[in-house]
């Protein structure tokens, strides 16, 4: 078998055997696994395989893919270099480039003087003027609702005014329709006879009286929703106690608006579990409970019968 002929790789047999001489003129060292140049397409030795230790002639025609960010959508923008320009391939992104949406500032508590910024664990919607505070303003009257407590406290006593002013006048009236009262009353509702003047007196100082009463009621009432309104707001604790003790005394007083004859409604042991943990353990929950009329008896907390009467309605609002 006739041999290959000499070649500067051959076996102890003088087979040839696979490798090749680096092109570089300064080196032409041997190596079984040379590195073919990607621009050039010559083999190198692992000293000389990058394009700049051979010093390819080639790299300088072309770089490859090249890249840049853009600066407004600030997405990579790509190229062949020889076969588009930088400038080519940004004006042709440019026609899809999109600027990102802006960062949405956070949302702060729109109560004023409060500085509490809104997340999804410390915010609620008011669900009377859908307005978004932070869990320390979550009550009506803490932000600015879009009635406030004034406006419909006024409305309450005017109400209650009408509502004491009709009655009397309905008491006036027989039950056949004919007019009732005093015969000095009668002539001076029918207008016919002038009234003496002890009987325009006597009108007079039955008028005031009744005056006076219907307005000592609304001075109590009003005076009694401010007194639970401003102990609910020294109610102290955690905001999760507050609430919890707010929506206890809420459903305690429902049951006995809704039921005032029922005595079960109106006695609360004291060492009641839920009484200790959602009332008496929360800073002021005593103090608003006895304000709604609840009286200490020293084993329970006690609610006389005839309160809080019509009243009761209110007092719910104020608990709300």
């Amino acid at each position: 078998m006739e041999k290959n002929s000499p070649t500067d790789f051959r076996d102890s047999e003088g087979f040839d055997v696979i490798g090749a001489r680096c092109q570089l003129d300064t080196c032409s060292e041997l190596d079984f696994l040379p590195f073919t140049c990607e621009f050039c397409g010559k083999q190198f030795c692992l000293a000389h395989a990058e394009p700049n230790q051979h010093s390819c002639p080639e790299l300088s025609k072309s770089q490859g893919v090249l890249a840049v960010v853009c600066e407004v959508c600030k997405h990579t923008i790509r190229w062949v270099d020889g076969e588009q320009t930088k400038e080519d391939a940004i004006a042709s992104h440019k026609t899809d480039c999109k600027a990102p949406p802006t960062a949405t500032a956070k949302e702060r508590c729109p109560v004023k003087g409060c500085k509490e910024l809104l997340g999804l664990i410390n915010s609620t919607v008011c669900n009377r003027c859908k307005l978004k505070v932070c869990l320390a303003h979550r009550f009506e009257d803490a932000h600015q609702c879009g009635e406030s407590r004034s406006q419909w406290l006024s409305k309450m006593s005017a109400s209650t005014s009408t509502k004491s002013t009709g009655e009397g006048c309905l008491q006036r009236l027989g039950g056949d329709g004919s007019l009732g009262g005093t015969p000095a009353e009668q002539i001076g509702s029918t207008g016919g006879t002038s009234l003496s003047s002890a009987g325009a007196a006597a009108a007079a100082r039955a008028t005031s009286l009744q005056q006076s009463t219907t307005s000592s009621k609304s001075s109590s009432s009003l005076a009694l929703l401010q007194k639970v309104t401003m102990l609910r707001k020294a109610l102290g604790g955690t905001p999760d106690q507050q609430s919890c003790c707010l929506q206890t005394l809420h459903r305690l007083l429902t049951n006995v608006v809704g039921d005032p004859s029922n005595p079960k409604f109106r006695t609360l042991k004291k060492e009641n579990k839920t009484i200790q943990t959602k009332i008496v353990n929360v800073p002021g929950g005593v103090a608003l409970l006895q304000a709604l009329g609840f009286e200490d008896t020293g084993e329970t907390y006690e609610l006389p019968t005839g309160k809080p009467g019509s009243f009761g309605s209110e007092l719910l609002r104020v608990l709300s």
